[in-house]
């Protein structure tokens, strides 16, 4: 599932129009396959904080730009899995650790610009 998400996302920073729209979809379909998976609990592992969720946390700057260059809001389509990520970066050890969205929307945007996408 971690790779078809990167996968799907580098396409919908990479591409436009309907190959764009394409990636998007399958990020959402995979996105929601990964909400599935946290169901009602807190965290991947239930109630408490491990493994799985300190691996896929690591990816939620990646999903903003996701969202921000496909104009889609995983809030929307995923809302227990933007709930579950909210979570994970109210802790220190998270968000001290995780880069900023932003910082990684202006990586992105200028890897986009270095390799003439944009």
């Amino acid at each position: 599932m971690r790779l078809q998400i990167l996968d799907c996302g580098l396409q919908v920073w990479k591409s436009k129009g309907e190959a764009q729209a394409a990636a998007r979809k399958e990020l959402i379909e995979n996105l929601k396959l990964m909400e599935s998976e946290l169901g009602e609990k807190t965290y991947f592992g239930g109630e408490t904080f491990g493994h799985t969720d300190t691996t896929l946390i690591a990816y939620a700057p990646w999903l903003y730009v996701y969202e921000k260059d496909s104009k889609f809001s995983i809030e929307e389509e995923c809302p227990k899995l933007k709930g579950w990520m909210k979570r994970c970066m109210e802790r220190e050890s998270v968000y001290k650790n995780i880069p900023e969205n932003e910082k990684v929307y202006e990586y992105v945007s200028y890897l986009k610009r270095r390799l003439g996408i944009e």
